[in-house]
């Protein structure tokens, strides 16, 4: 299964691993591919994982981008507004869970807090919004 959200970001759920995968729990059991497809539309935080994610280090030094967040390895945890946490490889769905429905913003946060590197998680559902209105408004104005 591709993915493509409204941002234009790609992910990708393999039938190997939805349907095959090592896990817990098997993920075809944990959710149906239309609430994945829910749960991506609706990924409002995301951040590098802890595990997986740690910061890559060249001589001896943490490398930084250019707005100095720290370079990770690919890994990185996302949580949608509906209740899902998801791990990516790049773009990649490596496992997915359901952790509940009607949760408030700040649990959904706190929740990928304590899964990610610190200062690494960013509210992506807010930046599409803005964006959108932002580009809404200049539509209008044209």
């Amino acid at each position: 299964m591709r993915h493509i959200d409204s941002t234009g970001i790609e992910r990708v759920l393999t039938e190997g691993n939805y349907n095959y995968g090592k896990h817990s729990k098997d993920l075809y059991k944990r959710g149906t591919r239309e609430d994945v497809i829910k749960a991506l539309n609706s990924i409002r935080y995301v951040g590098h994982d802890k595990k997986y994610g740690e910061p890559i280090v060249k001589d001896g030094k943490i490398l930084k981008d250019e707005n100095k967040k720290l370079l990770t390895k690919r890994y990185y945890n996302a949580v949608s507004d509906n209740g899902w946490f998801f791990t990516f490889n790049g773009d990649e769905v490596v496992s997915f869970r359901h952790i509940g429905s009607g949760l408030s913003k700040s649990y959904l946060e706190k929740y990928l807090r304590d899964r990610t590197i610190d200062n690494t998680v960013e509210v992506v559902k807010w930046q599409n919004d803005l964006f959108r209105s932002l580009l809404e408004k200049m539509s209008s104005i044209i």
